[in-house]
């Protein structure tokens, strides 16, 4: 059975043993869907004693649920710290300018969505004391109206963003950027990010479950094994430990 997420007030997260809860406004969308997660450190941090950098945040407003799931790069615990802010900022645009992702352009949705990242980078630069490089990471965000039946999604470097329709079907939305190795990738401080991010949008359609996850649960293709097992983590409470860290977060229609 799935590690159900909490629905309650207020909007902080908390961890449980490698798990992820998710403290929420009340909304109409949290009684139809419900939102399950799992995060596991790497043997790479848990060697140099470092914390996980990867993460997973929800949010919910009224109608709409946002879910982020960032991957840290940083080479200091200062990355796994900045990684919370920056899923802050990527939800709230997520659900403040939902409306506006669909009227806009994709184009400038990105600026949008990378100008605000940006400020908030240079102020935890400011206040850590460290190199912008050292806070970079992916970003990846997916948004639903429950009322309405769209989502829209962003994507920026690797990992993959995949949905589940009735008929147990699963389809990549969003595959990783990668360069030449498989941890090369475009992150929130590459010169040329803004060229990079995806935007997506849509109707849910027969949409019953959408996947995010991190590059550690695939070795470089993302194949249907890959989908099926990843979809199959969130039922367990810890994940067998990899090289990377691990982060899968679910968001699945509530069974009546």
């Amino acid at each position: 059975m799935y590690n159900k997420t909490i629905f309650c007030r207020g909007k902080r997260n908390y961890r449980i043993n490698g798990e992820r809860g998710f403290y929420m406004n009340g909304s109409v969308a949290e009684e139809m869907w419900l939102c399950h997660s799992v995060v596991q450190k790497g043997i790479r941090h848990e060697k140099r004693k470092m914390k996980c950098q990867d993460y997973v945040s929800v949010r919910a407003q009224k109608e709409k649920i946002s879910m982020a799931l960032l991957d840290g790069r940083g080479d200091s615990d200062k990355n796994a710290a900045a990684v919370e802010k920056i899923a802050d900022i990527l939800n709230e645009f997520m659900l403040i300018f939902y409306d506006n992702i669909f009227r806009e352009s994709q184009e400038v949705v990105a600026y949008n969505l990378m100008l605000q990242i940006q400020k908030e980078l240079s102020r935890l630069s400011e206040e850590m004391k460290v190199e912008k490089k050292e806070l970079a990471s992916t970003l990846l965000a997916y948004c639903i109206n429950a009322e309405k039946k769209t989502f829209c999604a962003v994507h920026l470097g690797d990992g993959f963003i995949a949905t589940r329709n009735k008929r147990g079907g699963i389809k990549i939305l969003s595959r990783p950027t990668n360069g030449v190795k498989k941890n090369e990738t475009v992150l929130s401080t590459t010169k040329t990010a803004l060229k990079h991010v995806k935007i997506y949008r849509g109707d849910l359609k027969d949409t019953e479950a959408i996947l995010m996850a991190s590059d550690g649960n695939y070795e470089w293709n993302v194949s249907q094994k890959v989908l099926q097992e990843c979809f199959e983590k969130v039922k367990i409470k810890t994940l067998i430990p990899q090289i990377d860290d691990q982060a899968v977060v679910v968001l699945e229609k509530a069974v009546k």
